[in-house]
């Protein structure tokens, strides 16, 4: 078989609004690529275009604890290319405003 780096990369996120009112929320992120040969070696996340963190499994969690919106993508790191999501996850958190 051939050596051929993945197709596309994708980014699922799964958010945890808080409960209590504590001004904090948890982004469940998993970034997916397509097969390769040689597999994947590591996956980056990106914040608002910047790189966060890096990760062999390409899962991560984060912890929300400002408002704001917050733009994610990864990239699946391969030795023939690198290839970035197609499409963003928008996480927007409104901090403890709708605590009553």
């Amino acid at each position: 078989m051939l050596a051929d780096k993945p197709d596309s990369a994708s980014l699922v996120a799964n958010t945890t609004e808080n409960t209590n009112c504590s001004d904090l929320m948890w982004v469940n992120l998993t970034c997916q690529a397509s097969d390769a040969n040689p597999p994947v070696e590591s996956y980056q996340l990106l914040k608002n275009g910047e790189i966060l963190v890096t990760s062999n499994n390409g899962t991560w969690i984060r912890k929300v604890s400002e408002a704001g919106k917050y733009v994610y993508s990864c990239r699946a790191l391969h030795i023939l290319g690198n290839i970035t999501s197609s499409d963003d996850v928008v996480v927007t958190f409104n901090g403890g405003s709708n605590c009553k």
